[in-house]
């Protein structure tokens, strides 16, 4: 019997975030310090600017990971901690590998787990795919759904 994994499914983990109510500034530095040891190197950002500045906590040359600590929201007071993409994905790895030492995430929740499907074009495909994204948008717009399809800036 074979074992499901998101890996074996094509699934990618690609955001995790945590919400802190309450952050003071020596937990902060207990949480950054720690990631720092494991590979992140630690930034601060607010949650209310437009193109927000990043603003180094702990960093090292030797990190190649990286995680926000984002503060001054719009909707939620508190601070979050933001993984995306890569950093997400390694984070993921070193929890599944239960190298994480939860203890020191207590005060905060998990509020983000985004995974994504992957799959990679293959030579026998009949459809491309801006053609299947179209096909798709169709069929959801005829569930009276309030759905749009852009090209934006994002992607």
């Amino acid at each position: 019997m074979q074992l499901l994994s998101f890996q074996s499914q094509n699934l990618v983990v690609d955001y995790i975030s945590f919400k802190f109510k309450e952050l003071d500034n020596t937990t902060k530095k207990q949480i950054a310090n720690y990631l720092l040891n494991i590979g992140f190197n630690s930034y601060q950002k607010s949650g209310k600017l437009a193109k927000p500045i990043k603003e180094p906590i702990l960093v090292s040359s030797k990190n190649q990971f990286e995680v926000r600590f984002v503060g001054d929201n719009y909707y939620w007071s508190g601070t979050s901690l933001h993984f995306s993409g890569s950093n997400a994905a390694r984070f993921y790895f070193f929890s599944k590998e239960q190298i994480i030492d939860w203890t020191i995430f207590s005060a905060g929740v998990l509020s983000r787990f985004d995974i994504y499907y992957s799959r990679q074009n293959k030579k026998d495909d009949k459809i491309l795919n801006q053609d299947f994204l179209h096909e798709c948008l169709k069929q959801i717009q005829q569930t009276n759904t309030n759905v749009g399809f852009d090209k934006n800036s994002k992607g």
